[in-house]
């Protein structure tokens, strides 16, 4: 298996003074219930801020494990969230059965969001340095999640403060700043075949790939971002909230 994009405590900890800092737009609560993937796989601290950004929408917030997915105990949940860490246990513990049952739910109308690890397990093909995988991957989006992205914190990745672009003529980034800052955690970026229907939300600004992209999956969406958000309070997680509201809104195409 192989190590995907990381999030060590230790930086988490360093890096997001401001994390307690509330949205900064005045917005209506989200009433929706979010399904906060917790575990292996997920870093603790990954997770950690990820519930205080979901929380400050007013989600209501459920632990799931790969038990719950695998059992199929999915009910009532609105968005699949899946953190930063390590996608190999993702790959390990959720069985097949697992994985087709999230997709159904997904199919059916909930949504996906997936962060960094979370991304790249979300698609059909992950690479990370160079190594190909198919085998365990979600699939909820039809292309490759690729890390670590080169040239936005290094050659070959790194953990930086990273510009991204927001793409204005997309709903999400309405009434948001054109570039944003947040942060990159050996984050990967994404690519598809042009004839698929993947929306760019973001890129990186210092080379123009793909950070947060948006897709329908049946009658459910599916967004992924390969940066951290939910790290930097403000104008990132006025993003997320735009972004959880368009998830909700569902759509009309079929899988």
């Amino acid at each position: 298996m192989h190590r995907s994009a990381g999030c060590l405590m230790m930086m988490a900890m360093l890096l997001v003074s401001s994390a307690f800092v509330l949205v900064g737009r005045d917005v209506a609560p989200i009433d929706a219930t979010l399904g906060l993937y917790v575990g292996d796989g997920a870093h603790p601290e990954c997770t950690r801020w990820a519930r205080q950004m979901f929380e400050s929408m007013g989600l209501t917030i459920r632990d799931i494990e790969a038990a719950d997915i695998n059992a199929g105990d999915l009910d009532g949940i609105d968005v699949f969230y899946f953190a930063g860490g390590e996608s190999g246990p993702y790959i390990r513990d959720i069985s097949s059965v697992g994985r087709s049952r999230l997709r159904q739910r997904v199919r059916d109308g909930a949504a996906f969001i997936g962060t960094c690890a979370g991304s790249m397990y979300a698609a059909a093909t992950q690479v990370w340095e160079g190594h190909r995988m198919t085998q365990g991957q979600l699939g909820v989006f039809a292309g490759d999640a690729v890390g670590p992205a080169p040239n936005v914190c290094g050659p070959n990745g790194g953990v930086c403060v990273c510009a991204i672009d927001l793409r204005p003529e997309h709903p999400i980034t309405e009434g948001l700043p054109r570039s944003i800052e947040l942060y990159s955690y050996n984050s990967p970026t994404f690519r598809w075949d042009p004839s698929e229907p993947v929306e760019i939300v973001a890129t990186y600004a210092a080379t123009g790939q793909p950070t947060v992209i948006a897709a329908a999956y049946g009658a459910g969406r599916v967004l992924l971002t390969g940066v951290h958000p939910e790290w930097t309070s403000g104008d990132p997680w006025d993003l997320m909230t735009e972004a959880v509201r368009w998830c909700l809104q569902g759509s009309e195409t079929s899988d």
